[in-house]
C-alpha cells in the first residue's frame, strides 16, 4: 500500500504509521518504507520511541533480503509528488490511498490528483480516506460523501483528528500507547479492517 497525496498537512504520514502498526498488532509482517527523503517523517518518528513493532526503512536501506518474508509494505511517499512518479507508484503498488482533510482546498487538490490518475489503466487501485477531520460535527461525513457522488472511491472510514496523534509522534509511539488515544486507535482500526479485510 502507498500513500500519496498533493496537498501536505493532510495526515499522510500519521496514517502511514497508524496502518502499519495497526498491522503489525494484528500479527502481520509490515515494513515502512519511508521515501520522504526531505522530511522523512516515518523515520523521525520512530527514533523517537523504542519500538513501533514494525520496521522502517529509506530507500537506500531496502534490500530484496529485508523484505522477503513480509506480510505488508505501507509507502509513505513525499508530499507533492508528481505525476510521472505518481504513475509510476500505481504501477508497483497494490492500493494508492489518498489522504485528504474535509476542507475545500484539501477536497480541490485530491480531486485534481484523481482525475490525473483517472486516465490510469491501473486508476481501480486508487482510493481516498478522508483524514484529519474534527472529531464532533458532521465535515468529515460531508466530504466523504461528497467524494462518492463524484464516482471517487473513498473509504467509509472518516479518520479523525484527535491529540492523541501528536502525543504518539513526540513520544515515537502508536496512538493507542498514549492516554485518550482510544478513539485515534478505533479509527485506524477499523480502515485497516475495511482495506485489508485483517
Amino acid at each position: 500500500m502507498t500513500l500519496a497525496s498533493w496537498k501536505g498537512g493532510v495526515g499522510k504520514s500519521t496514517l502511514a504509521v497508524h496502518l502499519a502498526g495497526c498491522l503489525a498488532r494484528r500479527d502481520k509482517r509490515v515494513v515502512l518504507l519511508d521515501e520522504d527523503e526531505r522530511v522523512g517523517s516515518g523515520a523521525r518518528w520512530a527514533s523517537r520511541g523504542e519500538t513501533l513493532g514494525f520496521e522502517v526503512l529509506r530507500p537506500e536501506d531496502v534490500k530484496p533480503k529485508k523484505l522477503r518474508n513480509v506480510d505488508f509494505v505501507v509507502i509513505d511517499t513525499p508530499g507533492r509528488g508528481g505525476l510521472r512518479k505518481l504513475r509510476e507508484t500505481l504501477k508497483r503498488t497494490d492500493v494508492l490511498l489518498v489522504p485528504t482533510g474535509p476542507w475545500v482546498t484539501e477536497l480541490d487538490a485530491t480531486r485534481s490528483m484523481v482525475e490525473a490518475l483517472r486516465p490510469h489503466a491501473e486508476f481501480e487501485k486508487v482510493s481516498c480516506v478522508i483524514a484529519r477531520a474534527p472529531a464532533v460535527g458532521g465535515a468529515g461525513k460531508r466530504a466523504r460523501d461528497a467524494l462518492s457522488r463524484e464516482g471517487v472511491s473513498v473509504a467509509s472510514t472518516i479518520i479523525r483528528a484527535y491529540n492523541a496523534y501528536l502525543t504518539a509522534a513526540e513520544r515515537g509511539c502508536l496512538a493507542c500507547d498514549v492516554r485518550g488515544g482510544a478513539s485515534a486507535w478505533s479509527d485506524v482500526s477499523a480502515l485497516t479492517s475495511e482495506l485489508f479485510s485483517a
